[in-house]
């Protein structure tokens, strides 16, 4: 659409197995404000680093315990995956959980995400491999100011 703006809070992760997040806002007197939360499953995960039918050149052969994706094996957990990895952007839009518009303010973000135990098989640079990953905890904590703007 044109002269549509979108304001919001934004930011991008890259994911290498399965994960749950929670965005929580405060306010500068560290009242809750709002929250997202989001779980990518493990078949989620397998399904969308998987593609049947691939033919890039960095997809490595099948081993004994790897298969190449296909039609008949998609979102298996014994099908490489074909890079194992996955862009995660988050949007958090300026309304509390109430439903009001941010007001001007300076806010308090905390990020806590969570990756899942993920047993497959993964494409490490060309080379199929069977890994196993266990749970990784992160938290991040970022302060941001919003201002509301008067021009619509």
């Amino acid at each position: 659409l044109r002269g549509t703006r979108i304001n919001c809070l934004n930011f991008s992760l890259d994911a290498t197995q399965p994960f749950q997040i929670a965005v929580t806002v405060y306010d500068q007197l560290g009242n809750f404000v709002t929250q997202y939360r989001e779980t990518v499953t493990e078949q989620e995960f397998r399904n969308v680093t998987q593609a049947p039918g691939y033919t890039g050149a960095s997809l490595p052969d099948a081993s004994e315990d790897c298969q190449v994706p296909s039609a008949s094996n998609y979102g298996s957990p014994t099908t490489l995956t074909t890079n194992g990895k996955i862009r995660v952007n988050v949007n958090i839009y300026p309304f509390s959980a109430a439903g009001r518009r941010f007001g001007n303010g300076v806010y308090i973000v905390k990020i806590d995400r969570v990756d899942l135990p993920f047993n497959g098989c993964y494409n490490a640079g060309g080379a199929a491999g069977v890994g196993e990953y266990g749970f990784i905890r992160y938290h991040a904590e970022q302060k941001f100011g919003w201002m509301r703007s008067s021009s619509k």
